[in-house]
């Protein structure tokens, strides 16, 4: 299971994905509030975020069996649901390397640590995210074909003697729109540009457009032409980067997410910060008239990007 990618507590906000320390006896930990909790559900116990996993359920109280050392872990101290039970992560570089039971890589938290232990509360990708594999895409595979769950759509050669076949998951199925031609890439490469703004763009709309509501006095009173501003420029974020990708695909000067992302970080705040203007302290005109110049910086930021 790839840890680094699980919640943290410090980034959730929601008080139903949190329960409380009741109990510690050595690697056993039973928690309190955990109504709505899953058998086998994974669980980050404590402030320093210890693995552990739902192994009984009575009421809302839960037991835990934790998988690292539960010295410091307090009564009252978070217990983090994940809604995700106990895996394991697949793909190239899982057989050429060393892990413990809950696939933690032994060999990167040694290097990274310089200790022969391993810290508490470790959060490190169990397959790395900087060793590129060579990918070959299926020769029957071609635009627009369709695949269902076990269809094999490319190749990667981990060394000589073993060779993973990428498979569509199972219950999956769809048609495809890209194939990437056949070279070396990392895991997280799994997506072409276009997808990932699209998921990078899905995520503002939902995180800061779609989940207003009714205290705060920003979004107490949403009128009409603030949501129109607010959702006007987001979609004109996604059209521009989408149109930088695209019309740079085939040149030496290829624009990609990682590229827009670096270098507009500012306007990516300015969009996540438009629900924060305040309808009756700034008014009507001074809204759309802020909105509009964040448009023009957009429209400028990605014309001096291309340039």
């Amino acid at each position: 299971m790839d840890f680094s990618k699980l919640p943290k507590i410090r980034d959730e906000d929601k008080e139903s994905t949190f329960g409380y320390v009741h109990g510690v006896s050595g690697p056993v930990v039973t928690a309190c509030d955990m109504a709505g909790a899953a058998m086998y559900e994974l669980v980050r116990v404590g402030h320093s975020e210890l693995v552990g996993e739902i192994i009984r359920l009575e009421g809302d109280m839960a037991t835990i069996q934790v998988y690292e050392e539960t010295s410091g872990v307090s009564v009252g101290d978070p217990v983090l649901r994940t809604g995700k039970p106990l895996s394991v992560e697949l793909g190239p570089g899982i057989m050429g390397a060393i892990f413990d039971g809950i696939q933690r890589p032994l060999s990167d938290i040694s290097s990274q640590t310089q200790s022969i232990y391993i810290p508490r509360g470790v959060n490190v990708s169990a397959l790395s995210r900087d060793v590129k594999w060579d990918f070959t895409p299926c020769k029957n595979l071609r635009v627009g074909s369709h695949i269902t769950g076990g269809d094999i759509y490319g190749i990667v050669n981990e060394n000589s003697l073993i060779k993973h076949k990428i498979m569509l998951p199972p219950r999956n199925r769809g048609t495809v729109t890209y194939i990437a031609p056949p070279g070396n890439y990392d895991t997280s490469a799994s997506l072409a540009e276009t997808d990932k703004i699209t998921l990078e763009v899905a995520k503002l709309i939902k995180d800061d457009f779609l989940q207003q509501n009714g205290y705060t006095p920003y979004d107490r009173f949403c009128p009409f032409y603030k949501t129109v501003g607010m959702l006007s420029n987001m979609i004109a974020f996604y059209d521009m980067a989408r149109r930088a990708v695209e019309t740079t695909a085939q040149s030496d000067n290829k624009i990609t997410w990682s590229i827009i992302r670096e270098h507009m970080g500012e306007i990516l705040y300015k969009l996540s910060s438009m629900k924060f203007k305040d309808p009756v302290k700034d008014g009507e005109a001074k809204i759309k008239a802020d909105y509009a110049q964040l448009l023009e910086d957009m429209q400028n930021a990605f014309r001096s990007l291309e340039d």
